[in-house]
């Protein structure tokens, strides 16, 4: 967990640099254009928004377990459930690398924390522990 969504961006970069710079990046094929996700074959996946009638909620995480594009579908996660979800345009749009979440994204969850120096660290989150 980190307390900005830069240095959670930050931290997921360099994360997937050290343990999967050269999984299969997810790509696919719009309107005859060649387009690719920084999202590759086995990276954690963090999803940001809900889909109910994909089985999907704002933090639900999983790993992407295919990249293979056809028509509409552009791969797989297979959440931590076991559940597999296809990933389509609107599933997408609301996926990120799951190697590190915000501190506001982790409310309730038990996890290691990344802190760097900054006005965001307060004294209310050295009584919390967090610091």
């Amino acid at each position: 967990m980190a307390p900005t969504k830069k240095l959670v961006a930050d931290i997921n970069k360099l994360t997937q640099e050290a343990v999967n710079s050269n999984g299969k990046l997810l790509e696919f094929t719009m309107h005859e254009e060649q387009y690719f996700q920084n999202l590759r074959l086995n990276e954690h996946i963090l999803f940001t928004q809900n889909h109910y009638d994909k089985g999907i909620q704002n933090g639900s995480i999983g790993t992407l377990t295919s990249v293979n594009f056809s028509g509409d579908i552009y791969g797989e996660v297979t959440l931590d459930t076991g559940e597999v979800i296809e990933v389509n345009q609107s599933v997408l749009d609301c996926m990120d690398l799951g190697y590190a979440i915000t501190l506001h994204k982790a409310q309730g969850s038990q996890c290691a924390i990344a802190l760097q120096k900054g006005r965001i660290l307060d004294r209310a989150m050295a009584l919390h522990g967090y610091y």
